[in-house]
């Protein structure tokens, strides 16, 4: 292993050639419906300038294709190999949470986003590409020492401060994306059953605790707009022009797309989606407009096409042999498919609302290009992977002649 790293160049643009392409074909294939989905909620335009959604979308799109070009190239284990990467992550990740707390702008009442440059820029969106780095390495270096119990006490107390610091901007939903990167991450790293089993215990707990707290039991630790939003979910009736409003006009949306939806050049007395009944269309109720658009037909696809991301991803996991390569792997394919379940099944009245976009879909560049930035590790995984396996088979043949 210490040959194949000093083989390995920090940085080749070569290696590009052993890239996935059945992954880069998936993803772009989401990017372009998500291209379809934007422009079709800002009026039918399909207006492609940067003052306009759809236009920043296909810019963020192309820098993301760059930023996954350039993550490929480097040798990931180099980077983790750093004897200051651990703490730099860390703190790096505080940091960004605490820029937040300290500079960070409201937006529909939430502290999410912070300005660079006249540019609005949403940090957690980074810390969890920053999450699942800082677990492959952190979590494989512990197992050789430490036993499943201390593991994940330790990877729980030190993702406890990320935890908070996004839990209290208030964004729970990626909250609950950054808890299942860190759970990924330890049953990535080789978790005994018995662990798993008392978090699933603990899990089925805490959703217990969550409808007592509803119910107006236990210690109000909940918000007032989160319970009734839960409320809202389990009495969608008793809200209806309130908190159910948004919801309940989304699924109308959807099932009145039928089979193959109304199409893009659909009149805007015919949509919900452009009358205004439907907010944040480009963003968290994209899901919508593609399902009013473009009918059943879209929503399976869309559905299909984050559940090939996510298993092509999955089986470059299983097929790595390095365990830091796995854990990203499984991490980065966790992310996508629970962050897609959230969207979809808050569009779809699955789930309460909250706000969290589909990857690769929704508009937001903060998101694109930290999703971009996962799959460009997990190219550099499988491009590696792959030439240590090349280089063993060569050196293997080398010393039977």
């Amino acid at each position: 292993m210490k040959e194949d790293k000093e083989k390995s160049a920090f940085f080749s643009l070569r290696c590009l050639s052993d890239m996935d392409w059945a992954l880069w074909l998936l993803v772009l294939s989401a990017c372009a419906i998500g291209i379809l989905g934007i422009g079709a909620a800002q009026d039918n335009t399909f207006r492609f300038t940067l003052a306009d959604p759809a236009g920043r979308q296909l810019a963020g799109i192309a820098a993301g294709c760059l930023v996954a070009a350039l993550a490929a190239s480097v040798d990931y284990r180099r980077i983790l190999d750093s004897r200051f990467f651990l703490p730099a992550c860390y703190l790096c990740m505080i940091g960004l949470l605490m820029a937040v707390v300290l500079f960070g702008t409201y937006v529909y009442g939430a502290r999410r986003w912070i300005m660079i440059g006249g540019i609005s820029a949403q940090p957690s969106e980074l810390v969890k590409f920053l999450l699942i780095l800082f677990y492959a390495e952190f979590i494989i270096r512990l197992r050789k020492q430490a036993s499943s119990m201390v593991i994940l006490t330790s990877a729980f107390v030190l993702g406890l401060p990320v935890l908070f610091l996004t839990a209290r901007q208030p964004d729970l939903s990626t909250t609950l994306v950054m808890a299942v990167i860190i759970c990924g991450c330890v049953y990535a790293a080789g978790l005994s059953s018995a662990i798993i089993a008392g978090a699933g215990v603990c899990a089925g707990l805490l959703g217990a605790f969550v409808l007592i707290e509803v119910s107006g039991g236990g210690f109000g630790l909940l918000r007032g707009y989160q319970n009734l939003r839960i409320l809202a979910w389990l009495h969608p009736e008793d809200y209806a022009e309130s908190y159910a409003y948004q919801t309940i006009n989304s699924m109308t949306a959807i099932g009145s797309g039928g089979w193959i939806g109304k199409g893009f050049a659909a009149a805007e007395t015919q949509t919900l989606y452009r009358t205004g009944f439907v907010a944040s269309s480009t963003t968290d109720f994209i899901f919508t407009v593609i399902g009013e658009t473009m009918g059943f037909a879209g929503c399976v696809l869309v559905i299909l096409l984050m559940l090939g991301i996510a298993a092509r991803i999955f089986l470059i996991a299983f097929r790595c042999r390095d365990p830091r390569g796995s854990v990203i792997c499984m991490a980065a394919g966790l992310w996508i498919i629970v962050q897609s379940y959230m969207n979809i099944s808050v569009a779809t009245g699955l789930l309460p609302n909250t706000g969290i976009p589909l990857p690769f879909i929704s508009y937001g560049l903060s998101s694109l290009l930290s999703l971009f930035a996962a799959v460009g590790l997990v190219m550099s995984v499988r491009i590696h992977d792959r030439r240590i396996t090349a280089e063993s088979t060569t050196s293997q043949e080398r010393s039977e002649e």
